[in-house]
């Protein structure tokens, strides 16, 4: 797969994943995701062949989320964002979710 294939197959999953807005730095992905309404901006980046990170904060809170590509990375901290009450937050607060370790 060349790089235009890869470019085009991660802004299709991103884009169905509802994600705003992206823009690739070097080793990097910045983007935008919308939570409840909210736009936040998150960062992406790749720890290995198979496994991506996706890092924000979100009411306070660090979120940071693995995953097998940035597609999912971004989809999996949206979703925990999503789970995240208010009441939650505090010093003893951890999250994270992953499909790959």
């Amino acid at each position: 797969m060349d790089d235009r294939t890869k470019i085009a197959a991660i802004t299709t999953a991103i884009a169905r994943s509802e994600i705003v807005r992206w823009t690739i730095a070097p080793r990097i992905i910045k983007t935008d995701v919308e939570v409840r309404g909210e736009t936040l901006g998150i960062q992406i980046y790749r720890i290995s062949k198979t496994v991506w990170v996706a890092t924000g904060e979100y009411l306070g809170e660090r979120i940071e989320v693995r995953d097998t590509s940035p597609a999912a990375a971004a989809t999996g901290w949206r979703h925990t964002a999503e789970g995240l009450k208010s009441e939650d937050c505090g010093p003893t607060a951890s999250f994270g979710a992953s499909g790959a370790a």
